[in-house]
């Protein structure tokens, strides 16, 4: 009964929000190591593979005839990545092809990762998978962004200028048992509690609730990090505008009908 009353002491000081920020990291890392990963295949050009990739500079997917979705690039192309997590060193590999048979030439395409050159690679008509260790610290922060560039071609009748066929990438890691959210999670995190706590504070939902709710949500937030591990183009926009306009209508309606019911009693 007295560790009770000192949790209720505790409560009624609302020092516990103290433990938000630790709780969020806490649960996500906790979450991460629930379901433990060690790689991610991308099919290109497979319906939604732009709702988990940033593609720029690509054309819209195609199929061959016997059904293998890829993208053409064109001279300058570039395709961005963002996990929850912080990703330990990590292997990409990749599936090209080029229309050498077409262009006479051959084609190599530089790679670049995050505006610096990786390397160079050799392309040919047949499709081949190539493997490249990233810099080590390339996903540090959940993000990295991939480059190409090649000397564009135009093969009649298609009159686009085309660069590289790319069919397909994955990312691999060896097996690490803790990982740790990236700070682009924990800042959307972070910033979505806020806008929670300040909707539960207009509403004047008691303490207690409001703790219950903090905490379940603090929990979602983590299952959420560890199950889906990969953030999806333009999540943390939609989900931070969705909060704001949750929090603005909850302090902005009742002081706008307040004003109106006070007008009309003048």
């Amino acid at each position: 009964m007295k560790m009770l009353y000192k949790v209720w002491h505790w409560i009624e000081r609302g020092l516990w929000l103290a433990l938000l920020f630790p709780g969020l990291v806490g649960a996500s890392v906790l979450s991460l190591r629930l379901y433990p990963r060690t790689g991610r295949d991308f099919v290109i050009g497979a319906r939604g593979d732009d709702t988990m990739l940033q593609f720029g500079g690509f054309y819209n997917p195609e199929r061959t005839a016997t059904g293998t979705p890829y993208r053409w690039s064109a001279a300058a192309s570039n395709i961005g990545i963002r996990s929850f997590f912080a990703l330990p060193p990590t292997v990409l590999s990749l599936t090209l092809s080029d229309m050498t048979a077409a262009t006479a030439k051959a084609r190599p395409v530089q790679v670049a990762v995050d505006g610096a050159t990786l390397l160079t690679l050799p392309t040919t008509v047949a499709a081949h998978r190539f493997a490249l260790v990233l810099p080590a610290n390339a996903l540090q922060d959940g993000v990295v962004d991939l480059g190409f560039t090649s000397t564009p071609a135009h093969v009649a009748p298609d009159p686009r200028e085309l660069g590289l066929r790319l069919d397909d990438l994955a990312l691999n890691w060896s097996d690490t048992p803790w990982r740790l959210p990236s700070r682009q999670t924990l800042v959307v995190q972070g910033a979505l509690a806020v806008l929670v706590l300040a909707t539960l504070r207009r509403l004047a939902v008691p303490k207690v609730i409001t703790l219950i709710v903090c905490s379940g949500f603090v929990v979602l937030l983590g299952w959420l990090v560890g199950r889906e591990q990969w953030m999806p183009t333009n999540w943390e926009t939609t989900v931070l505008v969705g909060a704001l306009v949750v929090c603005v209508v909850a302090w902005g309606v009742p002081v706008l009908l307040g004003s109106r019911f006070l007008s009309a009693s003048q």
